[in-house]
């Protein structure tokens, strides 16, 4: 990955924790990383607290190549519930369950303004 793609994907995450922040989420955490792949996202939902979202941040600059969500494959799903299934494993986490969300975030490079997506407990039946 080169490092402009880096920082890209690095000014998504900070725009979707500010989005859910807003949103009343709490953020545990951000850049998990297991065997499985990487949590861009841990954040307990705001209204159903037993209820901790894993969530996958996607930016794009453009959509000439389909939507940010697009690029979540059926194996990138395994992999984000792999990943999610380690994180509670990792923390002793017993009294929560997990849902799988995404967020998807379409930068215009001319005005610089950002659309923000929340795709809520996505899963293999999505695609």
């Amino acid at each position: 990955m080169t490092r402009y793609r880096k920082n890209i994907g690095d000014y998504g995450e900070e725009l979707a924790s500010q989005f859910l922040t807003k949103r009343g989420y709490t953020i545990v955490a951000r850049k998990f990383a297991s065997l499985y792949g990487e949590l861009d996202i841990v954040a307990l939902h705001p209204e159903h607290t037993d209820t901790l979202c894993c969530i996958e941040v996607k930016t794009r600059l453009t959509d000439a190549f389909g939507s940010p969500e697009e690029a979540i494959t059926r194996e990138k799903i395994k992999r984000l519930h792999d990943t999610a299934c380690s994180y509670f494993f990792q923390h002793n986490v017993e009294d929560k369950i997990f849902r799988l969300d995404a967020i998807s975030i379409l930068i215009n490079s001319v005005t610089k303004k950002a659309i923000i997506k929340h795709i809520k407990g996505i899963g293999y039946e999505d695609l």
